[in-house]
């Protein structure tokens, strides 16, 4: 038993090490700001018009 946990750690380390490597390659991507403009009213009386920023990171997974 004791050559079989042995075996699963070292399997355990690669995969630590490449789960590692590609949560860093995903930290240095440079990240994309996305804004646009939405138009809305107010919820009561006398219902002005208001146009609405939207902002937001664009995150993207692929490796």
């Amino acid at each position: 038993m004791l050559k079989k946990y042995l075996d699963d750690l070292e399997s355990l380390r690669k995969e630590t090490k490449s789960l590692s490597e590609r949560i860093n390659k995903i930290k240095n991507k440079p990240q994309k700001i996305l804004i646009d403009g939405v138009r809305g009213s107010s919820k009561t009386f006398p219902y002005i018009q208001h146009t609405y920023r939207i902002e937001r990171v664009r995150q993207q997974y692929y490796i």
